[in-house]
């Protein structure tokens, strides 16, 4: 699965995001933001854990315009 780096912007499902760092607290979406987003959707977007990351960090997807 595809590792973003924190900074990044990347399209998905017509959704513009950026990578941040922050810890996920559930599995829901947030206003404005992306939080361990659903299983199907986070195949496309990538990890977010920090214990699932290459660089240990934990990020959230935030969106972007």
């Amino acid at each position: 699965m595809k590792e973003r780096k924190v900074g990044e912007v990347f399209e998905a499902d017509g959704i513009r995001l950026k990578v941040k760092k922050g810890r996920c607290p559930s599995w829901h979406f947030y206003p404005n933001s992306l939080h361990c987003i659903d299983y199907k959707f986070r195949m496309k977007v990538g990890l977010c854990s920090g214990e699932e990351r290459e660089d240990y960090e934990d990020i959230i997807f935030k969106k972007v315009k």
